[in-house]
């Protein structure tokens, strides 16, 4: 079997000693997957990836409407505790349009909680009517679960 890390903003994988992402130049976590990884962390990876480049156009989008010309130095903004951000904003639309699939709980990285609300359609709603006004309350970017 063959190991490898898997960089947590793009989705490239890298060789299992690698320690910079050969293609954002993003730190790889300490983590290192084998072929027979197990699907909940195979979904997670998947769906985080792809709600991070959406994230990362959006903000690259907004950084270049605000200074035409310069580039953003991170691939991803982090919070102070190395965890990566989360837009506030995004979560609200991934509420709205894709509440059914419980996309905010995966693009915050509660995995559990996503899966959870999948098969319980959150929590018998109760728990889309909590998250609603609890992510009205947060701040613009806050940290991942991760």
């Amino acid at each position: 079997m063959a190991a490898y890390r898997q960089c947590e903003y793009c989705g490239t994988r890298s060789p299992s000693d690698a320690t910079v992402c050969p293609h954002c130049n993003a730190q790889l976590n300490g983590k290192v997957f084998t072929d027979n990884t197990d699907i909940k962390e195979t979904l997670s990876l998947a769906v985080g990836s792809v709600l991070q480049k959406i994230n990362d156009g959006i903000n690259g989008a907004r950084d270049k409407a605000s200074a035409p010309g310069e580039r953003s130095a991170a691939p991803q903004k982090r919070a102070a505790n190395g965890k990566r951000t989360v837009n506030k904003y995004i979560a609200l639309l991934l509420f709205i349009f894709l509440w059914f699939v419980a996309a905010h709980k995966f693009y915050e990285g509660k995995t559990v909680r996503g899966v959870l609300y999948l098969f319980t359609f959150g929590l018998f709603f109760v728990g889309y009517i909590v998250d609603f006004f609890a992510l009205l309350q947060k701040p613009r970017e806050y940290p991942a679960a991760r």
